[in-house]
Formats: C-alpha cells, sequence, structure tokens
C-alpha cells in the first residue's frame, strides 16, 4: 500500500520516517502536491511499515522528526493549494496540531523542513506576490525558524546580495548554522542566473552568499545551464557539506560542489 517515498529521516539505525504517496500517484511535489500523502515509519530498519494521515486538507511535501516522537510537516493548503501550512506531532505522527506562521505565506514550490533537535526547526518556502504571477523576479525564497518545535515561527527575507533567491534545500548540521541552496538572479555564462549557497551562522538572521565560477570549458557529459541551480545539500557537520547541481533533459553528468572547511 506504499508508493513513491519522497523522503525519510532517521533518528537511529533501525527507526525512520518519511513521506510517501499511494501506489497509483507520480510524487513530485515540486510541481504538483498531492493531497493523498502521508507519513510512514519503520521501526526495523525498513523491513516492515506503518502508515499514519495527515489531516483533511493538507497536502504535505516535506516531514521532519528529530526523535521518535517528535515530527514537524510543512506544506500546503487552501482552496488552491497556495498557503503554507505547518503541523507538529509530539506522538510520532498518531495527532497532529498546526503551528503558526508570523506572516501568511503564499508559497509557489514546496517547502522544506528539517528539525536539528525537538526544539529548534527550520524551513525554506516561496513567496509568490499576488498579481506577479508571471514576473519570475517576483517569486522568492523566504527562511523560516522555530525555536519551540514548529509551534511557532518567525520568517527571514534573504538579504540583497541574493537577488531573486530560489532555493530549494536546506540542511541545518547545528542550531545556529543552516545551509540554503538553489539558485539566485544573477546572470553568468550563457545563464540567467547562478548556482548559490546561502550560510548562516546565526539561525538564519543573517546570511551570507556563497557563489561558483562556471567552467571555462563544460566538462564533457554536461550542459551549460547545469551550473544555473543547486538541487540537493547535505552538511553532516558545520564546515563539511556535498551538493549536487540540477541536470537537464541530455546531461549525462552533473556537477558536484564540496566545502572541506
Amino acid at each position: 500500500g506504499i508508493g513513491p517515498v519522497a523522503e525519510l529521516t532517521c533518528v537511529s539505525a533501525s527507526r525512520c520516517q518519511g513521506l510517501a504517496a499511494p501506489p497509483s500517484k507520480t510524487l513530485y511535489p515540486y510541481l504538483t502536491p498531492v493531497p493523498q500523502t502521508f507519513m510512514v515509519t519503520t521501526l526495523d530498519s525498513g523491513r516492515s511499515w506503518t502508515t499514519q494521515s495527515f489531516p483533511a486538507g493538507a497536502e504535505i511535501v516535506s516531514v521532519s522528526c528529530p526523535t521518535t516522537q517528535e515530527c514537524v510537516a510543512a506544506g500546503l493548503t487552501g482552496r488552491h493549494q497556495e498557503t503554507a501550512i505547518v503541523l507538529v506531532s509530539r506522538n510520532g505522527g498518531a495527532t497532529w496540531r498546526r503551528g503558526t506562521l508570523d506572516r501568511s505565506q503564499t508559497l509557489s514550490g514546496d517547502p522544506d523542513v528539517t528539525c536539528v533537535d525537538p526544539s529548534h526547526c527550520r524551513m525554506l518556502g516561496y513567496i509568490l506576490p499576488p498579481g506577479n504571477v508571471a514576473s519570475a523576479a517576483s517569486q522568492y525564497s523566504v527562511y523560516d525558524y522555530s525555536d519551540d518545535g514548529g509551534l511557532t515561527w518567525t520568517a527571514v527575507t534573504f538579504p540583497k546580495t541574493i537577488p531573486a533567491p530560489r532555493l530549494d534545500a536546506l540542511t541545518c548540521p547545528t542550531v545556529q548554522t543552516c545551509y540554503a541552496a538553489g539558485g539566485d538572479l544573477i546572470p553568468q555564462g550563457p545563464n540567467e542566473q547562478s548556482a548559490v549557497v546561502a550560510v548562516t551562522h546565526d539561525a538564519g538572521r543573517t546570511w551570507q552568499r556563497i557563489s561558483f565560477e562556471m567552467p571555462a570549458k563544460v566538462p564533457s557529459g554536461m550542459q551549460a545551464d547545469s551550473f544555473m541551480e543547486i538541487g540537493q545539500i547535505d552538511c553532516p557537520q558545520e564546515n563539511a557539506c556535498v551538493a549536487l547541481g540540477v541536470s537537464d533533459q541530455g546531461s549525462t553528468s552533473t556537477p558536484i560542489y564540496t566545502n572541506h572547511g
């Protein structure tokens, strides 16, 4: 009864929780949210699974469980799935209650939530101002942080040094340090945007931009627009990161970005 699995968060070698869809669905939350997503849990390293539903009307696209009991889920709600929603569970997903954002967020794309520990959770999402649907520059990422386990959130806008940020991936190795990866509207070579990592060392209150030079010669098997954006990043500890570029159709390899501290 379990179809595509979007993500997993593991608190031990045997216990993992994640997000899945029914077998009949194709799970691409960043294109079309799937209303039937549910949380999956394994207690035996994946040999068997149980499922738990989210509240009706919540189209969840990201979930993070820093312990076996505390979980935070993020997604979309509303008539046209246009508004951010955050849900909090203190019993492993058996029941959920809604968290509070400090301002109404209209989202384009999928929010990404991660919890460093039971108290400190961080989230990325997009804001799309009303009436500016056609303008790429009008869509920009926002960062939210919670220090009470996801119940209340504070939003921070990225600095002007990262114009029109399109940041999709978030990793936080410590409570204070997070890395957000994606692209921004700074032209580079033939591309209209650049791959970028934003880093914070004060829990998201201020950010610094890390940019990458596009190689003078694009390696064989890649196309130039592979360097427009970073799609995934993971930092198991501060100043030790690996990130992947986004390759389009026709590319047979992808850029890898590393930070060795």
